[in-house]
């Protein structure tokens, strides 16, 4: 995955929230056990995304990015947010993978 999609893929993730951690551990069939592990956070954390009690720090949504990246800038759940409303006036594109 190019830099510029991975920059996307993060932002994607930010703005989908708690929806769209959900969305990505459910389409993959993650446990909150299984997902927790892969993105090396504690089970309970995951929860925490999913209600909105707590937001993923950067280093956990760069996990996610190195783990589903291609598959985040390609879904079109994800491709909602690339929206204009949602990206201040921007559009934003996406690069192909090398």
């Amino acid at each position: 995955m190019n830099g510029h999609n991975q920059m996307v893929a993060k932002e994607l993730l930010k703005k989908a929230g708690a929806k769209g951690i959900k969305y990505l551990r459910k389409k993959h069939n993650y446990t909150r056990k299984e997902f927790a592990n892969e993105v090396l956070v504690d089970k309970s954390t995951i929860g925490k995304w999913e209600r909105k009690t707590q937001k993923p720090n950067d280093l956990s949504l760069e996990r996610m990015v190195y783990i589903f990246g291609e598959k985040i800038v390609q879904d079109d759940f994800f491709r909602e947010y690339l929206g204009e409303d949602k990206w201040h006036g921007r559009r934003v594109k996406l690069y192909p993978a090398l």
